[in-house]
Parts: C-alpha cells; sequence; structure tokens
C-alpha cells in the first residue's frame, strides 16, 4: 500500500506533509487486510508500476501480466535473493513455469548462482507442456555456456539429450565438501578418510555467476 500519513483532520498531520514535500507517496508494508465493504477498483498500469517497478528499470525483471488489463509485473532480483522464498499453488497453475522464468532471471541478470535438483527434469533441457503441447525451451538451451547438467547414471540421457555422467570431474562431491555440511546434516564423527571419493552425486543443474 502507499504510504498517506496520519489523519489529514489530526494535529500530526501538517508536520508529516512538510518532511514529506520533498518526495511522493511510497509503497509501504502491508499490516492488514481493508475494511469490509471498503471501496475497490482495478489497479493502473501506473499502480502496478509504482508497487512492483517499471519493466527496464534497473533490476527489474518482468514475471507476468496482469490478467485483466495485461500491464506487467515486476519482481526486484536483488532484493529476491537477499531472503528466503517460495512459489506455492495447486496443481496447474503454473509453478514450474514461473519457478523457470525466476531461475532465467537470476542466470540472465548475473544476480546469483543457481543449483537445482531438478527430478522431474523440468528445467534443463527443452520439453513440451503436456497441457497445450506447445515446446517450452529450457535453461540449457538459454545459457548453454553458463549452465551444466548432472544426470544420475552412466548412460543416461535426460529428454533425449546427454548430461555430465557421474564420475566426470565436474559431478564428483569430495568428502571434503559434505564435512562442511556436518552440522546441518546431522552427522556423526564415523566417516571416511579425507583422501576418498565420496559415493554422492546426484541430478542437478548449475550455474556459474561471478557472485556468491
Amino acid at each position: 500500500m502507499l504510504e498517506r500519513g496520519p489523519d489529514p483532520a489530526s494535529p500530526e498531520y501538517a508536520g508529516w506533509a512538510r518532511s514529506h514535500a520533498d518526495r511522493s507517496p511510497r509503497p509501504v508494508p502491508v499490516k492488514t487486510v481493508p475494511a469490509h465493504h471498503s471501496m475497490v477498483r482495478l489497479a493502473s498500469e501506473g499502480d502496478i508500476a509504482e508497487i512492483f517497478g517499471k519493466p527496464g528499470e534497473e533490476g527489474k525483471f518482468t514475471i507476468g501480466y496482469t490478467r485483466e488489463q495485461g500491464h506487467a509485473v515486476c519482481v526486484d532480483l536483488k532484493q529476491l535473493v537477499q531472503r528466503s522464498a517460495g512459489v506455492f499453488g495447486a496443481t496447474g497453475t503454473g509453478k514450474s513455469f514461473l519457478t523457470r522464468l525466476v531461475l532465467a532471471g537470476l542466470i540472465q541478470h548475473n544476480k546469483a548462482s543457481v543449483l537445482v535438483l531438478d527430478m522431474h527434469d523440468e528445467y534443463g533441457y527443452d520439453s513440451v507442456d503436456s497441457d497445450s503441447g506447445r515446446p517450452v525451451a529450457g535453461l540449457k538451451s538459454k545459457f548453454a555456456s553458463r549452465l551444466r547438467v548432472v544426470g544420475l547414471g552412466r548412460g543416461a540421457t535426460i529428454r533425449g539429450a546427454a548430461p555430465i555422467q557421474p564420475g566426470d570431474r565436474e559431478s564428483d562431491i569430495s568428502t571434503a565438501d559434505v564435512e562442511l555440511l556436518t552440522r546441518e546434516l546431522n552427522l556423526k564423527e564415523t566417516r571416511p578418510p579425507p583422501s576418498t571419493r565420496s559415493g554422492i552425486r546426484s541430478r542437478a543443474i548449475g550455474s556459474s555467476s561471478s557472485r556468491p
């Protein structure tokens, strides 16, 4: 919602108005829901841009459009990677498509390194939408030189393509890597010596980035 300050009829309003005279109202976090029977109206393009940002602005990435008017809805990728985030919705509402868009934005704008544990092979290679039958571009076809797809099982293929196989240098995980997660994984002290290689491998999609 937009900040409005105190009630215009209150004594505090004059001081608030003077302190905010040099800038327009800005969006503030919503702390409550509108009262029952509150007046509503369709949001204009300016309303959407004021809350979510304008397409083309630095750091703003368009993830979709409003259903009623087709106004662009953006997300600030820099702020997105600073907090935990989740994509929730019922089956068939487009969670995978939205996640693919966000991942593409992070890679394209070099905002973060990305590691995806893709158990259903949805994001790496091109696929076909099961509902519409239309082709869906995978991240590998968009960012071929910046993305590596690792498959589980020698000789395995993913949607007809051959990923990096276990045993290749890029997909090996050493025990030293696992030791860094000892506390998080609740590991016991009994473990192989550091000189051995771990047998842990998974199917993953990794993007390279200059950022941590």
